[in-house]
């Protein structure tokens, strides 16, 4: 019998003797229009095939892998920063520290698997649990760090606009209570999508999807409603009631150096809501028209494909927001700044590490608190004296005595 091993198919399909034979029967006289019929295409792969299949194969790993690499080296450097090089834990360092967090586990846990399954086109690692917890993982990742944010900026709030009443509740053993409920709750909240999504099939067939398609939509809306369209609102009608505060006041008996401080933490918070907004917008705008219009059940191979590439793209946004954060704190905040120079430095081994900046002291109040400050008498002027790290956060320096 004539060797048809090296068979050329377009799907890779192996072709073994039982199987032709099976197929095509013994009759040489037919294997033509059989072999035609049954093992070749009646055409080559089209260019939206090939432009598919370059991007699981190629765009998908290389995306993917670049955004794994710079969430975790730049969440574990925020979180290291955070615990070492900060003068001391303060509530927003605290907040900032989830949300960093929050972004890593996103990045350790979702990421990697979620890529996989792209490139591979089968559930090949993890198993059920596996699958089961990249999805619990993504969606506490995304709660936490909507609320993270809501958070922040209400502290930010309360800080410029209520400090003296809420100066005795800004301590780190109250940001640290408020962080552990959050994980709580976030971590209870989403113990339903344990059983939403399961492994069906076995081997190179086996998908991660869920189990119940009305139960995912409620589930989905539920986390666009909560965990987006009204945290997003509050930040933003929060940051109109900061920014109108600092508008009004910013000619009062608060130094012109405090209120640039305040300015700069507001600038750092209202940019990471910005970017977690417009990095999740496309995800949710896909996911609406998918669950209201039920896009995702054309037939169609034009709209099949770019749904495929839609849903890669909005996927990679989302996850793109779980590592570009260290970078606006690096471009927004100076404190942040100098304090990820000087943990390079020490990576590098460099003298840099082993030299801390002194505190210094500044004339003349920049504090608003109702902590009292040292006064020094001299002669017929009052001078307030101040001290302050110089590499330390901006707003619990306010209840900071020297």
């Amino acid at each position: 019998m004539a060797n048809i091993s090296n068979v050329p198919i377009w799907d890779d399909l192996e072709v073994t003797e039982e199987k032709f034979i099976s197929t095509c029967g013994e009759d040489n006289t037919t294997w033509a229009s059989c072999i035609h019929d049954n093992f070749y295409p009646l055409s080559p792969p089209s260019q939206r095939e090939i432009i598919t299949e370059t991007i699981r194969r190629l765009v998908v790993p290389s995306v993917y892998g670049l955004i794994v690499a710079m969430g975790l080296v730049g969440n574990s450097l925020v979180i290291y920063v955070i615990i070492t090089k900060m003068r001391k834990g303060t509530m927003l360092n605290i907040l900032l520290l989830n949300l960093a967090v929050s972004d890593l586990l996103l990045t350790i846990f979702c990421m990697p698997l979620d890529a996989i399954n792209l490139v591979l086109m089968s559930w090949l690692v993890g198993g059920d649990f596996g699958c089961k917890l990249m999805h619990y993982m993504r969606y506490v990742s995304v709660y936490l760090s909507t609320f993270s944010l809501l958070l922040v900026s209400f502290m930010r709030y309360l800080t410029i606009v209520h400090s003296r009443e809420f100066a005795r509740y800004k301590t780190t053993r109250n940001a640290i209570k408020v962080a552990i409920i959050t994980w709580v709750l976030v971590l209870l909240f989403n113990i339903p999508l344990l059983t939403t999504y399961q492994v069906n099939g076995e081997g190179d067939e086996a998908m991660c999807n869920f189990n119940n398609e009305e139960r995912l939509s409620h589930i989905y809306y539920t986390m666009l409603t909560i965990a987006y369209l009204i945290p997003v609102v509050l930040i933003c009608v929060i940051h109109m009631l900061i920014i109108k505060h600092l508008n009004k006041h910013g000619a009062s008996a608060i130094s012109q150096s405090s209120q640039e401080r305040k300015r700069n933490a507001t600038r750092l918070i209202i940019v990471t809501v910005v970017a977690f907004a417009i990095c999740w917008l496309p995800f949710h705008m896909f996911q609406i028209a998918s669950f209201a219009f039920d896009i995702h059940k054309n037939n169609d191979a034009t709209i099949r494909t770019f749904l495929n590439i839609s849903e890669v793209f909005t996927m990679c946004l989302a996850y793109l927001n779980s590592c570009i954060n260290p970078f606006i704190y690096n471009f927004v905040s100076k404190d942040f700044r100098k304090s990820f120079k000087k943990s390079l430095c020490c990576v590098r081994a460099s003298p840099c590490c082993a030299s801390e900046e002194e505190p210094t002291f500044m004339s003349l109040a920049t504090q608003h608190s109702s902590i009292p400050l040292n006064n020094i008498d001299n002669g017929n002027n009052q001078v307030v004296v101040v001290c302050r790290p110089q590499n330390q956060m901006d707003e619990d320096s306010d209840s900071e005595k020297c």
